[in-house]
């Protein structure tokens, strides 16, 4: 007998892209446990998806922006996130 795996959904860090009019999570692009590793994955998203996305620690915004705009108007080819600071 094989033991079911079961499909994470909860992580420590996620990275999510919002619906246009910016209300609501449209997706979760990303998550992951590793407070190293996380910082990492925003910019690899906005480089894979080119929206609105937020690095998030629970419900604490750590980086946070559109993808488009950053890349753009910093003449930028890669995209790269905003760092909010801590509060």
């Amino acid at each position: 007998m094989t033991k079911t795996e079961k499909t994470r959904t909860h992580f420590t860090f996620r990275v999510d892209t919002w619906a246009a009019n910016g209300e609501s999570i449209a997706e979760q692009l990303a998550g992951v446990e590793d407070y190293q590793v996380a910082p990492a994955t925003f910019p690899a998203a906005c480089e894979r998806w080119p929206e609105t996305h937020t690095l998030r620690h629970g419900t604490r915004v750590i980086e946070d922006g559109d993808c488009r705009l950053m890349a753009s108007s910093l003449g930028l080819s890669r995209p790269t996130g905003h760092l909010r600071p801590s509060i």
